[in-house]
């Protein structure tokens, strides 16, 4: 691991020193740097891999170069069975697009009647899982995994939608984990883990169960807990997965019964450990807020259900992870800016220093969508970004693209539209820091002070 990131670092460092007309050798220098190394990633990658990815990406960076637009640009919003077309402004900068060519060609076509850009939802005779709420979704070797959620009942079933081939499959799996909801998903190596949630009434309310999911074979074990010590059973909780550990924060059982706590689960050793923490601010018991982990081994928590005023939350709270002593510190922030509104049931991503939340609900479904610049400490609206109003969808980020899938439209109304959105390519550097992130490098003790600060920025 450590050899890698030193040759990932040492490359990107050079190319940005120098003159050199860096697109033009990339490939080739790419190959040669990486050989050998590619087998030390948990990842599995290989230098041609590594080629394809950077094809892509010198492609996008060289053809944005020319110039940046700060206007809002059509882009399009692919949902299955349907084609909706909108004007945004994507969570940065927008790149200058030509109006006469798709600007995804593998994803958007241009319909010569109507003048506008539209995508096929779908490919093959297999259709999109049911309409659902409640579900997770977790990115995987080119594929989005769907597992669970609920509609009139709950459901236990897994789908993969292959985002190179741009069709769905549904994985049978015969032995696995009860029909659930409300559950948190997380990869780790080639494994998904599920833990929580809550089932259908045979199955007992509030879990505390993990199940993990071999993403290779598509086989279910149930992962025991060292000392049978988990967490109480729960639903609305939030997770991620940092140096070997998945933490695991709040959740709740019922509008009465709602957590504050934070969880460390070690994937090594299968243990649970109740994390203490330690904060200057009253850190109200919450769930179906939001949470994702940005560099610095930190967590961005967002909103939910609570005992408030309103019964909903929009308070931003950074809780940093690893601290020694089995400790977790937390500290509400205050940016400035126009906040969204009290919420739960959101959805977010990160993003280039950004954390962007979609749309939840309150006393109504919410469509709007807001970004939180994490390095001005600024709250802005994403404008005209609507993935329509809905709650407890999930989104995750491939690549250069986030997708929607699913939610709760109204009472007793679930959707299984798949919604796309094109973010701004990042530069080289950023791209380099995600990529080394995304590998989840466990011993960051041993690596250089400037390399901790480079993967920290």
């Amino acid at each position: 691991d450590l050899a890698t990131v030193s040759v990932l670092y040492c490359f990107v460092t050079r190319i940005m020193s120098t003159e050199i007309n860096w697109h033009e050798d990339l490939l080739g220098s790419i190959d040669v740097e990486m050989q050998g190394y590619s087998s030390s990633l948990e990842t599995p990658s290989t230098p041609s891999d590594l080629s394809s990815d950077y094809s892509s990406i010198t492609s996008e960076i060289v053809s944005s170069s020319p110039g940046i637009d700060l206007t809002p640009h059509q882009q399009q919003f692919s949902s299955h069975n349907h084609q909706h077309s909108y004007s945004h402004s994507t969570l940065s900068r927008v790149q200058q697009v030509d109006s006469s060519q798709p600007a995804v060609p593998h994803l958007f076509l241009q319909n010569v009647t109507s003048q506008k850009y539209e995508t096929p939802s779908t490919v093959g005779n297999i259709p999109a899982p049911c309409a659902r709420f409640g579900h997770t979704a977790v990115i995987y070797n080119n594929k989005m995994i769907v597992y669970g959620g609920r509609n009139a009942e709950c459901l236990g079933d897994v789908w993969t939608f292959d985002f190179l081939e741009r069709n769905w499959a549904p994985i049978h799996t015969p032995v696995g984990p009860c029909p659930r909801a409300g559950h948190t998903a997380v990869v780790f190596g080639s494994k998904m883990f599920i833990f929580g949630g809550v089932g259908n009434k045979e199955s007992g309310n509030w879990l505390n169960d993990m199940w993990a999911l071999d993403l290779d074979r598509f086989t279910w074990t149930e992962v025991l807990p060292k000392d049978e010590k988990a967490p109480q059973g729960r639903k609305g909780h939030t997770a991620v997965v940092s140096r070997g550990s998945m933490f695991v924060f709040g959740g709740g059982q019922d509008d009465e019964t709602l957590y504050n706590d934070i969880w460390e689960f070690k994937f090594e050793d299968c243990s649970w450990s109740l994390q203490l923490l330690s904060g200057m601010t009253k850190l109200h018991p919450r769930m179906y807020h939001v949470a994702v982990l940005i560099p610095g081994d930190k967590m961005i928590v967002f909103g939910g259900r609570a005992h408030t005023e309103t019964g909903f939350l929009n308070d931003v709270i950074e809780i940093t992870l690893h601290v020694p002593g089995k400790y977790c510190r937390y500290n509400e922030l205050t940016p400035g800016g126009t906040p969204p509104t009290h919420r739960m049931c959101s959805t977010a991503i990160y993003h280039n220093h950004t954390v962007a939340i979609f749309t939840g609900g309150s006393f109504s479904y919410l469509e709007d969508s807001h970004q939180l610049d994490l390095q001005k400490m600024q709250w802005t609206p994403i404008d005209n970004v609507t993935f329509g109003g809905r709650t407890r969808p999930t989104t995750v980020k491939w690549k250069n693209t986030i997708m929607t899938f699913g939610g709760c439209v109204h009472v007793d109304g679930y959707v299984n539209d798949f919604v796309e959105v094109e973010l701004e390519p990042m530069s080289l550097m950023q791209t380099m820091r995600e990529y080394i992130l995304e590998q989840r490098i466990s011993d960051r003790e041993g690596l250089p002070p400037h390399m901790v600060q480079f993967l920290d920025e």
